[in-house]
C-alpha cells in the first residue's frame, strides 16, 4: 500500500534547533507505544518495532536513531530508520537530515505503507516542524485524523502545545499537554532524559525477536 509522507528541505537546520529536535525525539523514543494506531490503524494489531534504515537492527537507545553522513546520501547527521524486516513490517527508509544538499533531494519522502513505524516517522515531522519552522515543506498522504493519535500522544510527552503542518491540517489546531505528569517532572529544559523500557529487538544474527510475547513469533 502507497502511503507517503513527503518533507522537502528548504534550509539547514541551526545548531541549536536540531539540538534540540534531537532531545525532544530521543524522549518520545524512550516513551514509545506498544503499536501504532496512526495512518489509521492499520497494523494496531503488530508491533511497533524500530530499527535502523535498512530494516535488520533494532534500535535500542535513543542515540541509535542518528547516523552521520552515508558517503552520496546526505551530509551531516540525520535521523536513519525503518521497521522491523524480520517482522515484514519494514518499507522505506526514513531519513531526516540536518544539513541542506541541493544535490541530494532523492531522500525527501518515506513510503511507510502505514506500517507501524508509521508512528515514529510522523512524530520526527512533528518535532522538526515545531522545531525548526521553515526548514522543511512538510506534506502527507494522510489526513489529519491519520496523524491525530500521535500528536495527542506526543505533546504530553514533551510538555508543551504542538500543530500539524498546514498542509496536514490546515485549520491550524493546537494540541495541548494535558497529561501534566510529563510537564511538571520536565519543567522547561529537556536535559534529564528518562530511562527508556525495554524494546523488542529483531536479532539479525539468529533471525529472531527478543523482547517480545511468543504470539510475534
Amino acid at each position: 500500500m502507497r502511503y507517503v509522507h513527503y518533507y522537502t528541505q528548504k534550509a539547514s537546520v541551526p545548531e541549536e534547533q536540531w539540538a534540540a529536535f534531537k532531545s525532544k525525539l530521543k524522549l518520545a523514543f524512550n516513551n514509545l507505544p506498544d503499536s501504532s494506531t496512526s495512518a489509521g490503524g492499520m497494523y494496531k494489531d503488530r508491533p511497533l518495532v524500530l530499527c535502523s534504515g535498512t530494516g535488520q537492527q533494532g534500535v535500542q537507545e535513543a542515540d541509535k536513531l542518528f547516523v552521520t553522513g552515508q558517503g552520496d546520501d546526505f551530509e551531516g547527521e540525520a535521523v536513519w530508520i525503518n521497521g522491523s524486516r524480520l517482522l515484514d513490517l519494514d518499507a522505506e527508509t526514513f531519513i531526516l537530515p540536518n544539513v541542506l544538499d541541493p544535490n541530494n533531494q532523492e531522500w525527501m519522502h518515506c513510503n511507510t505503507e502505514c506500517k507501524p513505524y508509521d508512528w515514529f516517522v510522523v512524530t520526527a515531522l512533528i518535532l522538526i516542524h515545531h522545531e525548526a519552522p521553515g526548514c522543511f515543506e512538510i506534506s502527507s498522504d494522510g489526513r489529519r485524523e491519520h496523524w491525530e493519535p500521535v500528536i495527542r500522544w506526543l505533546a504530553p510527552v514533551v510538555g508543551h502545545v504542538l500543530s500539524l503542518p498546514s498542509a496536514v491540517d490546515g485549520v491550524g489546531n493546537r494540541y495541548y499537554p494535558d497529561d501534566q505528569r510529563f510537564s511538571d517532572r520536565f519543567g522547561d529544559a529537556l536535559d534529564e532524559e528518562m530511562e527508556p523500557k525495554p524494546r523488542p529487538v529483531a536479532d539479525p544474527f539468529e533471525n529472531r525477536l527478543v523482547g517480545l510475547p511468543s504470539f510475534y513469533f
